[in-house]
């Protein structure tokens, strides 16, 4: 017989990396100690009292930043065990805090990379005798150093007067992260097609420089809006963000339906299979939202099905019919609210909230009973020539007022027989500029860049003098802005300039709803 001795490497490290793959998106880690403070903020609501989270972001060096998330709830004047222990699972008694995936995968997966983590927290008697707790990573096998700090009076090691490093003078927790900046700007990775920057071959974004670190504030900001919008709405918390010492406050991200409301609306119970569940159905179109950067808009990664579970939003919207996603149901949402005080008979998650589970048969419930009730997608379709036709003459009168000379349906015909365009308008201002107008009642995408990069080709060749070509459409995404603004820094000899009809106070929603083919009354509920 012979006897091998295999040798296993259960290091600090390779401990907190096997926690920390449990979720790889950053956003959702962030939002697990959200979750987690929930049911205590309702606590504190029944009592007339609001709950606070401050979410503080600053950039230590070159490589790491740290994020604190700060809360005024209650506190505990000694850290759970089963927060630490590696077998430990205690499920909450809510539906945010039962379907997680823990404080531990979420403090791991954020310090990866050469982070850390500590964690804060005072009561209200240890705020009276002067004194807080605090518990520091990476995880460890066997024990932990909880030390206990005497305000005022005890040194840290650098001999400075200990203080509480929270900004409320209340009890609560703080979770402090020393983050490397390839973690940090996964928050981006949520809407990674659309983002510009630097993607190295792990597909892990890095930050951007310091001018430009604000865009995870501002996608932080929106998310969270987005993901937390029933909370905020019915003033169950509070969330802000501080950067650079200016503060931003997390406001809710609604949905914005055409003419003011959905055309169906109605709350129902319904039992998917484990108890009875009360279902809000909100069903319409959307408009495209001005005041976001990514959530709301009439895009494949907006339109579906919105799942809302006891207030909590699911990341991603759900489509789930065979017909596929198109411009004309890129503004169809369904947005199902689900709400139980029995956490077991509402459909569970995946563990990182951004879907639900496929393997929950509560979920297959779900899908079959909203199948039943919308069988396909509604399309938002309205007469596309009527609508363009409308559109175009409005904006003639809007630039006639400009007193500049417009000439509509402008051919552009080149001696390459296949090489052809014909521009929508030609304006000629009064100071003779030339502008070229290429109209979109819909979204302006990559193929009406190429398109008018075309046109400005065939207009050298002829000779044809032009200034600038002036988009305008129902919307645009941050790629095709970030597009247009680095050609005119490094190529516009012909500048490009992107418009929305709202510019020239022209109502596209207003002009497709009057030319509309299918009203939903015609759909069967």
């Amino acid at each position: 017989m012979k006897k091998l001795r295999i040798e296993v490497n259960n290091d600090q490290e390779t401990i907190n990396n096997g926690f920390a793959s449990r979720s790889n998106n950053t956003l959702s880690n962030v939002e697990e100690f959200i979750d987690n403070i929930i049911p205590f903020a309702r606590k504190m609501m029944l009592k007339g009292m609001k709950s606070e989270i401050l979410i503080t972001i600053n950039k230590l060096d070159d490589e790491y930043w740290e994020v604190t998330l700060e809360d005024n709830v209650e506190g505990v004047n000694s850290i759970p065990k089963d927060l630490l222990e590696i077998d430990s699972r205690k499920n909450g008694d809510s539906f945010e805090s039962y379907y997680s995936f823990g404080i531990k995968q979420s403090s791991c997966a954020l310090s990866k990379n050469g982070g850390s983590w500590k964690i804060y927290s005072r009561t209200e008697k240890m705020i009276k005798e002067g004194k807080f707790i605090c518990v520091a990573g990476p995880y460890n096998l066997l024990r932990y150093e909880q030390y206990e700090y005497n305000v005022n009076k005890d040194v840290d090691e650098n001999g400075n007067i200990i203080k509480w490093p929270g900004r409320f003078d209340v009890a609560g927790t703080i979770f402090k992260f020393k983050i490397s900046k390839i973690i940090l700007s996964k928050i981006l990775s949520t809407h990674e097609k659309e983002y510009k920057g630097k993607i190295e071959s792990n597909k892990q974004f890095v930050l951007f420089d310091e001018a430009e670190d604000f865009r995870i504030i501002r996608v932080l900001k929106e998310e969270l809006g987005y993901i937390y919008e029933k909370y905020l709405l019915d003033d169950l918390l509070k969330i802000s963000i501080v950067h650079r010492l200016k503060s931003y406050d997390v406001t809710p991200v609604s949905i914005e339906w055409e003419s003011g409301k959905p055309f169906y609306e109605n709350v129902e119970e319904h039992d998917l299979g484990a108890g009875i569940v009360r279902v809000g159905l909100k069903i319409g179109h959307i408009k495209n939202s001005e005041n976001t950067i990514y959530r709301n808009k009439k895009d494949a990664n907006n339109n579906g099905i919105v799942i809302i579970v006891n207030g909590r939003k699911m990341q991603s919207p759900l489509w789930i019919w065979k017909d596929k996603r198109d411009p004309h149901n890129h503004s169809f949402v369904i947005e199902v609210s689900l709400t139980s005080h029995d956490i077991q008979s509402l459909p569970a998650p995946l563990v990182d909230k951004t879907h639900l589970s496929s393997a929950d048969e509560k979920y297959r419930s779900l899908i079959q009973y909203i199948r039943k009730k919308v069988p396909k997608p509604i399309r938002d379709d309205f007469n596309t020539k009527q609508v363009e036709k409308e559109a175009k003459q409005l904006l003639i009168v809007e630039l006639s007022k400009q007193k500049s000379f417009v000439s509509s349906e402008y051919k552009l015909c080149s001696f390459l027989k296949e090489v052809y365009g014909s521009i929508d308008i030609r304006e000629v201002t009064d100071k003779n500029n030339i502008n070229f107008y290429e109209l979109k009642i819909q979204q302006i995408n990559r193929r009406t860049i190429e398109q008018i990069l075309r046109y400005i080709s065939l207009a050298k060749i002829e000779e044809e003098p032009v200034d600038k070509v002036i988009l305008v459409g129902d919307y645009y995404s941050p790629s095709i802005e970030e597009y247009v603004e680095l050609y005119n820094s490094k190529i516009g000899d012909v500048l490009i300039e992107l418009k929305k009809w709202s510019s020239y106070n022209i109502d596209i929603d207003f002009i497709k709803d009057k030319h509309k083919n299918i009203k939903f009354e015609n759909n069967t509920i």
